[in-house]
């Protein structure tokens, strides 16, 4: 064997220096460039694996709030709604209040404005039946002025003044 190494130009001392340099290189690269890069690559791998999990932590999370969210908007919008119809109830309340008042002061109003025609009605009649009464006995007094004596003239002129102030009717 040793000369078919010969033949092929290999000697046996050379190729096992070579092995040992080999071998040494090998362990070497292994042990200071290959171990440290491997446990690079491995912290690597692990915090990917830890940054994959944390993310789908964080979307499950996600997912949680949104829902929360949802729930919480759609509280809020039931909320809502139960505001207005409180605050449209409420106005329509007062509305009806406001109505109710209005027309009671209407009526306040009308029935004060109807006294007040009451009385300047009856002052009015008072004062025509006053005036009336003048023109009666003015009147009684040229026409008779000279038929009756003055006791049965002033007699008649009183009966007049009285019946117009008594009946308060002067269309009988």
């Amino acid at each position: 064997m040793s000369d078919l190494l010969n033949g092929l130009g290999i000697e046996w001392k050379i190729l096992i220096a070579q092995m040992i340099n080999f071998a040494i290189l090998f362990f070497v690269v292994k042990k200071f460039v290959v171990g440290p890069i491997i446990k690079i690559i491995e912290g690597r791998e692990k915090r990917i694996e830890l940054d994959r999990v944390f993310s789908e932590k964080l979307k499950v999370k996600e997912n949680e709030i949104n829902q929360l969210k949802e729930s919480v908007l759609a509280e809020a919008r039931k909320e809502t709604v139960k505001i207005i119809k409180e605050a449209e109830a409420s106005s329509s309340r007062l509305k009806e209040s406001i109505i109710v008042d209005a027309k009671k002061e209407a009526e306040s109003i009308m029935s004060a404005g109807l006294k007040r025609v009451e009385d300047e009605r009856k002052k009015a009649e008072e004062s025509l039946r006053k005036d009336i009464g003048e023109l009666v006995s003015l009147a009684v007094e040229k026409t008779v002025a000279g038929v009756l004596d003055e006791h049965a003239h002033q007699r008649l002129i009183e009966e007049a003044k009285q019946y117009i102030i008594d009946t308060g009717n002067l269309k009988r």
